[in-house]
């Protein structure tokens, strides 16, 4: 179900937080408009290439350049700090905004 919406999306969007206790960072795939929307977005880190690391595939990133749509993967902190939830609407919200100047109409968001 999540690659067939994948296939059909402008762009995926892949929000998460962590058990660690670690700044917000972006995994951004390697398509130029993953990178570039990374690099707009309200984290500490980007970390380039990364994201391709999982050998036998299996993320929505993997499932997105299988089917050339761009992404970006975001860990937005760890599960119980308390900006985690700050940090989820400031993405969304950026991703939001950058869409419309982008003119981007179709969005596979999961959190």
């Amino acid at each position: 179900l999540i690659t067939e919406s994948i296939r059909h999306a402008d762009f995926v969007l892949d929000i998460h937080s962590c058990s660690s206790d670690v700044g917000s960072f972006a995994l951004p795939s390697s398509l130029d408009l993953g990178e570039l929307l990374a690099e707009h977005l309200p984290v500490k880190y980007v970390i380039e290439s990364l994201v391709h690391a999982c050998l036998d595939g299996g993320t929505t990133l993997d499932a997105a350049l299988w089917n050339d749509v761009p992404g970006v993967c975001v860990e937005c902190g760890q599960h119980t700090h308390k900006d985690v939830g700050k940090c989820f609407a400031q993405i969304i919200l950026r991703y939001i905004v950058s869409s419309w100047f982008s003119n981007s109409s179709s969005l596979c968001l999961q959190c």
